[in-house]
């Protein structure tokens, strides 16, 4: 090959050195110098050889300055190679009116690699970039670089947006959870942590992010706003009831004070204890106003009403004393230095000292001080008996005030030992020195007797039907347990009724107690084949004790089998539940045993176990804290992981293993459920406010069918309140909630106002009860129902009724009672209440008569006072009369309230 070519190059030059016997070669074409005209047409050429020749020639001339960019325009250069030559002119160019599509054309297109490169630097936006790469990709590298970097940059810079919206949509989540999640102390600090984490998301979340944070920021700042405001609410509450309390104490020792300054003047007058009347009926108001706001304690009040009792009654029995024996300043030193024959004043005094009753922690009056020291020093001068005697009608008095109280509040035992004390105190005393101690202990004995007649007369049918029911027992076939606690139940409650009441109804006892025997028959066998059935399960309890024993001895603890124990542990503890009833005094001993054993083997199980028992818990924990994670996809698989992991460590006993398998299924299933849970979270948050306010609504319907509603105003409120600020209602039961809300509501503020109705007119009430008293309870004296029309708080129209005492007391005639029903049937007509059948014809009559003598105005609630003081001012009528039109004209003021509200 090698000489070959050695060869064939010298033949070559050979050749080459003769002429040529051919024709002579023709010269080159020369095609001349084109013009612009030329090149812009090749330029616009499909041919991309013919389209950079020619402007890789008009770039030379324009460098040559053979031609100017003008003038390649005003020909018809395209725009793109206009860019172009200009880059390759001035690479730092940048025409005005170039926009994205052309760089990328100039970059495709550009006759050179440096034009190419400087547009394809100009390409921002990521379709333009795409583009390029397409077009450019194995054609031009450098172009293809840039902008593949470029591309990069910008997909690189979506990515980590992407990463922070999905971080700031985390908070805002967290937000949206949080604002309607239940309120708790840690709330607002929740809150906070969350607007602070949002601190560093808020500039590059998007508006849409932006706007639904606020919204739940702000719905979450309100409902703290609102947990603050009701905080607020409950502190002023609070500070109201403080207040109230203050001022009863205010009242209470304005009372004292008045008291005290009244005793101190030594001389009343009758105006004076008026007056001091007045004064303390204003404060008694004050006080009833006061407990609007907060209900006293019953000490409190019992004290308050101690205090108006005594400044009643020692006020009055000082105007009393002073009447009866001289000024006061006199009386005492007559006592002081005379004491003789004066029994009477000083039985007086003492009697005003125990009346006054004052208590031990604010300072006396200067005369109670006075009192005691001339009582002592006339106490003193008396002989031995005398003063026994005076200790004994104290004791006799102080027994008898509390025999009283104890048959007010319906104790008869109690009431029945302390009369028997005040018995006893009696003893040494005669009732001609002391009339109106022997008197109070007839009043206080007549007042036991009617307790005990009225306990008997209510207890008495119920033992009869004690009695009814257990001869009912004696034939009833009912199982022999039940029938011996029915039994005892009946003998409990018969023991119950006949508390106070001993010696009586000794014969229906006899009765009951023969039938109780005669219906315990039955149970007198079961329970002795019950006693068999103790000793037998007491046996196998003995058993089973031995059995576990001989099966901890053969265990081999150094390679336990878990489940075996834990198996034979059940067992064991379900057959010492099965051996039962046992005796419980002989079973004690085998207890003890059975304990010893059962947890010495328990024991052992548990100490095998702990070290699965740790693991599993290390493993719960471990989820517990995924509850914390942000990203639920990740906690989820790592669960997924958990569970291989809990499969692994090992087995514990099998109500362990359920317990701790409870608690780790249930956080496992919170993390899967996860995602659904704020939907879920809003349905359950719609059905607990449904619940909630079927609750409200009840509570506040059970309020207003309660006695005393006024009570409950502050619970009202407060159930107000809590229905106020519960939230969304389902949109299906909105409706109808909140009818029935209003409709509770109204029933509540009506039995309100019927109730302050009733307050407001209980002084008629007693009007009305006093008047019954003075027409039939002939028992009554005429001055003491007198002092009582002086004490009662009488309505301004009844004044005069007293004047009518003498005249009720008159044999019944049968005009007043006729006269009665007219005016009965005049107050059913003013107050539009239907007339009974038997008295339509007279109501008719008297209507048309009212017509004619022009009375059918209106009538105005003064009008209606005044016939009801003309109903009661009525003569002497029989009671028989008087009761059913006492009737009528009660429910006719009851309609004209219900009116009239």
């Amino acid at each position: 090959m090698v000489l070959t070519k050695l060869f064939g190059s010298k033949k070559n030059k050979k050749t080459q050195s003769q002429p040529s016997p051919t024709k002579p070669a023709s010269p080159p074409v020369d095609p001349g110098p084109k013009t612009l005209e030329d090149l812009i047409a090749l330029s616009r050429s499909d041919d991309r050889k013919e389209h950079l020749t020619a402007l890789t020639e008009l770039a030379r001339r324009l460098t040559a300055g053979e031609s100017s960019l003008n003038d390649l325009v005003a020909q018809g250069l395209n725009k793109t190679d206009r860019i172009a030559l200009e880059l390759h002119l001035d690479e730092s160019a940048r025409p005005e009116d170039i926009g994205e599509e052309d760089w990328v054309k100039v970059a495709i297109k550009g006759f050179s690699a440096s034009v190419r490169k400087t547009a394809a630097e100009q390409v921002t936006s990521e379709p333009s970039l795409e583009v390029l790469i397409k077009s450019s990709k194995g054609r031009d590298k450098a172009v293809y670089r840039i902008a593949k970097d470029k591309l990069d940059v910008i997909r690189q810079s979506q990515r980590e947006a992407q990463e922070q919206e999905e971080k700031a949509k985390t908070v805002v989540d967290a937000m949206e959870r949080h604002a309607s999640a239940s309120l708790d102390p840690l709330y607002a600090n929740k809150l906070k942590s969350l607007v602070d984490q949002w601190q560093g998301w808020q500039d590059l979340a998007s508006p849409a992010l932006r706007q639904r944070f606020e919204q739940a920021r702000q719905t979450a700042e309100a409902r703290v706003q609102e947990l603050e405001q009701a905080a607020q609410a409950e502190v002023e509450h609070h500070q109201a009831l403080a207040m109230a309390d203050q001022n009863r104490q205010s009242i209470a020792e304005r009372v004292l004070n008045e008291l005290r300054e009244r005793i101190d003047a030594l001389s009343l007058s009758e105006d004076d204890v008026r007056e001091a009347q007045l004064f303390l009926t204003e404060q008694q108001h004050a006080w009833r106003e006061s407990e609007q706001l907060s209900r006293p304690s019953k000490d409190e009040e019992r004290a308050f009403h101690r205090l108006c009792t005594a400044f009643e009654a020692v006020l009055a029995k000082q105007a009393s004393i002073e009447k009866r024996f001289g000024g006061w300043e006199a009386l005492l030193q007559r006592l002081e230095h005379s004491p003789d024959e004066m029994d009477a004043e000083a039985h007086a005094l003492d009697e005003w000292l125990h009346d006054l009753d004052w208590p031990d922690d604010t300072p006396p009056p200067e005369l109670k001080a006075r009192v005691e020291q001339v009582l002592a020093a006339h106490h003193d001068q008396l002989e031995e008996h005398r003063k026994k005697e005076v200790q004994a009608v104290r004791q006799a008095r102080g027994l008898m005030r509390r025999c009283m109280a104890a048959v007010n509040e319906g104790h008869l035992k109690r009431a029945s030992g302390l009369l028997h004390g005040v018995q006893d105190a009696l003893e040494g005393l005669t009732e001609r020195r002391h009339p109106g101690l022997f008197r109070q202990f007839e009043e206080t004995r007549e007042a036991v007797e009617k307790l005990r007649d009225w306990q008997s007369f209510a207890v008495q049918p119920k033992k009869e039907a004690l009695i009814e029911r257990m001869r009912h027992m004696v034939d009833q076939s009912i199982e022999p347990q039940a029938r011996a606690r029915a039994i005892r139940a009946m003998q409990d409650e018969w023991r119950m009724l006949s508390r106070g009441l001993q010696n009586q109804h000794q014969d229906l006892w006899e009765q009951f107690h023969e039938l109780a025997q005669k219906a315990y028959e039955p149970c007198r066998e079961y329970f002795n084949e019950q006693s068999k059935l103790r000793g037998l399960n007491l046996e196998k309890r003995r058993e089973l004790v031995q059995q576990l024993e001989q099966y901890e001895e053969i265990t081999d603890w150094e390679n336990p089998d878990i489940k075996e124990l834990d198996r034979v542990m059940n067992m064991a503890r379900q057959d010492w539940r099965r051996f039962s009833p046992v005796d419980r005094a002989a079973n004690k001993d085998v207890q003890k045993a059975f304990d010893e054993v059962y947890q010495r083997i328990r024991g052992r199980l548990q100490q095998e176990q702990s070290e699965f028992r740790d693991a599993k818990l290390a493993i719960i924990e471990r989820a517990r804290a995924l509850l914390d994670e942000e990203d639920v996809r990740h906690a989820t698989e790592t669960a997924k992981q958990l569970q291989k992991e809990w499969q692994q460590a090992g087995h514990l006993a099998r109500r362990d293993e359920q317990a701790l398998w409870k608690d780790f299924r249930a956080i496992c299933d919170e993390l899967f459920e996860r995602r659904g849970q704020q939907i879920e979270a809003f349905k359950a948050d719609l059905e607990e406010h449904r619940i909630e306010a079927e609750r409200l609504i009840g509570q506040i319907d059970a309020l207003a069918k309660l006695d005393d509603v006024l009570a409950e105003q502050e619970q009202y409120q407060s159930l107000r309140e809590a229905f106020k600020h519960l939230g969304t209602l389902p949109k299906a039961h909105h409706k109808e909630l909140m009818d029935r809300y209003t409709k509770a509501c109204k029933a509540f503020e009506a039995a309100s106002r019927v109730q302050r109705n009733r307050q407001k007119d209980q002084h008629w009430l007693d009007l009305i009860d006093w008047v019954h008293r003075a027409r039939f309870d002939e028992s009554v004296d005429l001055d003491v129902l007198r002092g009582d029309f002086e004490r009662m708080e009488v309505p301004a129209p009844a004044r005069d009724l007293s004047d009518r005492l003498n005249s009720w007391r008159l044999p019944p005639q049968p005009e007043d009672a006729e006269e009665l029903r007219r005016r009965t049937i005049e107050l059913e007509a003013l107050s539009d209440l239907e007339t009974p059948e038997a008295d339509r014809a007279l109501r008719m009559e008297l209507q048309v008569k009212r017509l004619q003598e022009g009375l059918g105005r209106s009538t105005s609630p003064t009008d209606f006072e005044q016939a009801v003081v003309d109903w009661l001012a009525t003569g002497s009528v029989a009671q028989a009369d008087y009761e059913p039109l006492a009737v009528r004209m009660k429910a006719a003021r009851e309609a004209w309230m219900s009116r009239k509200n």
